[in-house]
C-alpha cells in the first residue's frame, strides 16, 4: 500500500503558478511581498494541506526550535493548566514542545 506523501513547497509554486523564492518569502513573512502575491500563494496553502517540514527548516537552520515541558505529576489541575498555556505561548512565537509526563 502506497502511503500519500505531504505536499512540498514547490508543490504550492506549482499550483500558485510562483517561484520557490516567492513561495518561500510568503511562508517566511517577508514583507517585501506584495499582499495580493501573499493571497495567490496562501489560498493553494490551504487548499493543499502544506505545512512546513520541522526537520528540513531544523537542518537549513541549525536549530530545531523545540522546547521540552518536562513534568512530574500532569493531575495537579494548575501544572496541566501551566503546561498548556506554555504550549500555547510556545507554538504562537514558533517552537515546537515536547512534553514528557511522568507519573
Amino acid at each position: 500500500m502506497k502511503t500519500k506523501r505531504a505536499p512540498t513547497i514547490k508543490d504550492v509554486a506549482l499550483a500558485a503558478g510562483m517561484s520557490l523564492g516567492t513561495v518561500s518569502a510568503v511562508i517566511h513573512g517577508r514583507t517585501t511581498v506584495h499582499r495580493d502575491i501573499r493571497q495567490r500563494v496562501k489560498l493553494p496553502i490551504e487548499q493543499i494541506g502544506y505545512s512546513p517540514n520541522a526537520i528540513a527548516q531544523s537542518m537549513q537552520s541549525g536549530s530545531t526550535r523545540s522546547v521540552g515541558i518536562l513534568v512530574r505529576d500532569i493531575s495537579t489541575p494548575a501544572i496541566a493548566a501551566f503546561v498548556s498555556a506554555a504550549q500555547d505561548a510556545f507554538y504562537e512565537a514558533g517552537y515546537a514542545t515536547d512534553s514528557n509526563f511522568r507519573r
